[in-house]
C-alpha cells in the first residue's frame, strides 16, 4: 500500500521536474536575475545551519545554537542568494510557550530579506525524527505567522546524517503517516533530500537550487510580502523593544556610576553576576507578536 503511494508520488514529482527542466532550458540563471532570499526554518537540531553551510560551500554560519536570525550572501549554482538562518522551535512547545520565536521568524523576513527579491522558505525536517500530529500543529502555527501565502513559497528539506544514504524519500513520506503527508502536500508536493554529511552536495545542491528556481518562477519572481496586519504588529513590537532598551541603557549607566562608590562585597559572586547588561538587550530582546 505504502509502496504504491510512494510510486505515485515519485511519478508526480518526476513529471513536475521534467516540466521545470524544459522551462529552464529556455532561461538559465543570469547575472541580471535578482538575488534569491532563502530562509531556513524548522525545528531545533533539524540541520538548518548545516544545510545553509552546505549550500554556500563554506562554514558561513556558526555551528553553535542559533539564537538570532543571521544572513549570509553567496553564489549557488550561478545564482546570487541571501541565505537566512533562523532559530529553531522546540518539538513540543507551541507559540504560547515560546513567544520570543514569533519575533525571530517574522524578523527573518522583515529585516533580512530584500523587499524587491523573491523569497523561498526551506522548511527543514530531519528525516530520522518522527513527524507526528503535535509537530504538524506546531509547524502550522509558526508558519501562519507569515500569512497563508507562505506555503506557496515553501519547500520541505529533509536532512539526513549519512546513515540514510539510500533513503527512499517517497516511501518514507508514505510510511511516516498522515502528518508528514499533510506537510508535503501543503507545500505543493515540493521536497528535497540533503545529506548533511556533505557527501552528495555536488548533486544535491544544484538540484535543490533548481527546485528553488521553480518556486520563484511559480510565484512569477515576485517578492514575498508579509500580511499588512503582521507588519503593523511587528512595527509596534519593534518600537516597544526600542523604548525598553533605551530605558535599560539609562538604568545601566546609573547602576555603573553607583557601583564605582559601593564597597567590594566578598559574597562569592563576581561583580557582573546577577544582571544582564542593557547593551546585550539590544540584540537579545525579542518581543512576541499577538
Amino acid at each position: 500500500m505504502a509502496e504504491d503511494k510512494a510510486k505515485k508520488r515519485r511519478l508526480k514529482t518526476q513529471v513536475k521536474k521534467r516540466g521545470a527542466t524544459s522551462s529552464e532550458s529556455e532561461k538559465g540563471a543570469s547575472s541580471s536575475d535578482p538575488e534569491v532570499n532563502i530562509v531556513l526554518i524548522g525545528y531545533r537540531r533539524a540541520g538548518k545551519t548545516t544545510a545553509g553551510n552546505i549550500m554556500l560551500s563554506k562554514n558561513s554560519f556558526s555551528r553553535q545554537k542559533t539564537f538570532q536570525s543571521e544572513q549570509q550572501h553567496g553564489l549557488v549554482a550561478g545564482r546570487q542568494v541571501v541565505v537566512v538562518d533562523t532559530p529553531g522551535w522546540d518539538w513540543d512547545h507551541d507559540l504560547e510557550e515560546t513567544p520570543e520565536l514569533d519575533w525571530q521568524i517574522v524578523q527573518s523576513v522583515h529585516t533580512h530579506c530584500s523587499k524587491v527579491a523573491p523569497v523561498v522558505f526551506l522548511l527543514v525536517v530531519r528525516a530520522a525524527f518522527p513527524f507526528k500530529e503535535i509537530n504538524k500543529r506546531i509547524t502550522e502555527e509558526y508558519l501562519q505567522l507569515l500569512g497563508d501565502s507562505v506555503w506557496n513559497h515553501t519547500i520541505v528539506l529533509f536532512t539526513t546524517g549519512g546513515w540514510m544514504d539510500d533513503i527512499d524519500i517517497e516511501l518514507h513520506i508514505e510510511s511516516e503517516g498522515d502528518a508528514l503527508q499533510w506537510l508535503v502536500e501543503k507545500c505543493g508536493n515540493r521536497y528535497h533530500v540533503l545529506d548533511t554529511k556533505g557527501k552528495k552536495e555536488d548533486v544535491q545542491v544544484p538540484e535543490l537550487m533548481r527546485k528553488i528556481e521553480q518556486v520563484v518562477a511559480n510565484n512569477k519572481s515576485c517578492p514575498f510580502e508579509l500580511d499588512k496586519e503582521i507588519c503593523e504588529r511587528f512595527e509596534r513590537k519593534s518600537s516597544t523593544v526600542s523604548n525598553q532598551t533605551s530605558q535599560m541603557l539609562q538604568g545601566s549607566r546609573k547602576y555603573r556610576s553607583m557601583s564605582l562608590i559601593r564597597p567590594k562585597m566578598d559574597d562569592g559572586y563576581d561583580d557582573d553576576d546577577g544582571y544582564c547588561s542593557a547593551e546585550s538587550l539590544q540584540s537579545s530582546s525579542t518581543p512576541f507578536l499577538r
